[in-house]
């Protein structure tokens, strides 16, 4: 009697667990269903899940809802994956534990995060301004060298540079695309090319090619690998071209 009673409680027990695993994992494997409200956009409603970079796994999971241009409207169901559903669940006591270190950690004021975008601006054109420096300071190296060296000219060439200032996923991609396919002109010299983004999730994401201060290029990307590559070649050719452009100028000015 005593051992039918066992077998009874761990069956009993078993079949308990069973059914508390099997309702987790549903649970998991189950996707969350979001009503649109006023001012919603992809990224504002991925930030609001805790990850503002998974507003294209949102767009993709909507696919046939939601066009290319990315436009929702005010009381559409989208399905929010569960993937991003469980990460935001799973982190929620770990982000709240870590904004409390930070804030011990490094204390802000409302007016200190207004000005950290300024603040980084104002580093890009510090370390702009200090590799021009750094060029002329070569340049007139070698032109000091040449006045005391033997009548054998030696010249010092500076390569240019290639800086990188994307955030989001279409960005980072671009610039990759970019640089793998970039080839400066022979002779070229002394330049910064730099390749910045300005996302807009309704819309997709801006991509903006400066040469020194002078914009060369300008798109609006799409959500499509295919297209960001045509783009990237697309910008190596205008930046190769600009770069010829300039040094066919400098050697006609040199002339006279």
């Amino acid at each position: 009697m005593g051992l039918r009673y066992s077998i009874i409680i761990s069956l009993s027990s078993i079949i308990t667990c069973s059914s508390t695993l099997y309702a987790q994992n549903k649970k998991d494997t189950v996707p969350y269903q979001y009503t649109v409200k006023a001012g919603d956009n992809l990224k504002n409603i991925a930030e609001a899940f805790g990850h503002p970079n998974s507003w294209e796994k949102i767009y993709e999971a909507n696919a046939d809802r939601v066009d290319t241009s990315y436009t929702i409207y005010i009381g559409q169901k989208l399905t929010i994956p569960a993937l991003i559903v469980t990460r935001r669940d799973s982190s929620l006591v770990e982000n709240r534990n870590r904004l409390k270190k930070r804030k011990k950690r490094e204390p802000q004021s409302p007016a200190e995060n207004s000005s950290q975008g300024k603040a980084g601006n104002k580093k890009l054109s510090e370390f702009r301004e200090a590799f021009k420096k750094v060029v002329a300071q070569e340049q007139q190296t070698g032109t000091d060298q040449e006045k005391t060296s033997s009548p054998q000219r030696s010249t010092i060439s500076i390569n240019g540079m290639v800086l990188d200032e994307t955030r989001s996923k279409m960005g980072i991609d671009f610039y990759n695309l970019f640089y793998r396919h970039w080839e400066p002109p022979s002779g070229a010299s002394n330049f910064m090319i730099t390749i910045s983004e300005q996302p807009t999730p309704s819309r997709g994401t801006m991509i903006t090619i400066h040469i020194d201060n002078e914009k060369v290029f300008q798109n609006r990307l799409q959500p499509k690998y295919a297209y960001t590559e045509k783009m990237a070649r697309q910008a190596v050719v205008i930046c190769y071209r600009t770069l010829l452009r300039q040094r066919s100028s400098s050697n006609s000015l040199s002339g006279y």
